[in-house]
């Protein structure tokens, strides 16, 4: 299965099989995780990761994950559970750039296999609703 964008590959248009609009390009975030402090550049010089909306991190949470693991005492809204997780401040999701340009804002309540399939570009599954 692959992504839109990812470490060593590319893609092109064409190589968008799942419909421009069913494929997500960049999704928000914030910088502000767990394990580390909000900083202007977002710890580049040693945390350089993606987000990948098919990654569940062993725990299929999707946007706006403010829980480390699966300790309550942890959730604080604003701060990410996990490097390379998609969230944003905006109450109840966040935004994301399809393949087509268009910017959607997706529900942080999305199945987080609809998620799944918007991160794929030929997999051939139908998305459904989000």
């Amino acid at each position: 299965r692959r992504r839109m964008f990812g470490i060593n590959s590319y893609s092109s248009l064409n190589d968008v099989k799942d419909g421009t609009a069913n494929s997500v390009m960049l999704a928000e975030t914030t910088r502000l995780v767990y394990n580390g402090n909000g900083t202007a550049w977002g710890h580049r010089g040693w945390v350089q990761t993606g987000h990948d909306l098919a990654q569940d991190h062993g725990q299929a949470r999707g946007i706006n994950d403010w829980m480390y693991g699966f300790d309550p005492a942890t959730k604080k809204v604003g701060r990410l559970g996990n490097w390379g997780t998609t969230g944003s401040l905006h109450p109840g999701g966040a935004h994301f750039a399809l393949g087509d340009a268009s910017v959607r804002f997706i529900s942080q309540t999305t199945e987080f296999s609809i998620l799944t399939r918007l991160a794929y570009i030929t997999d051939g599954q139908p998305i459904g609703s989000f």
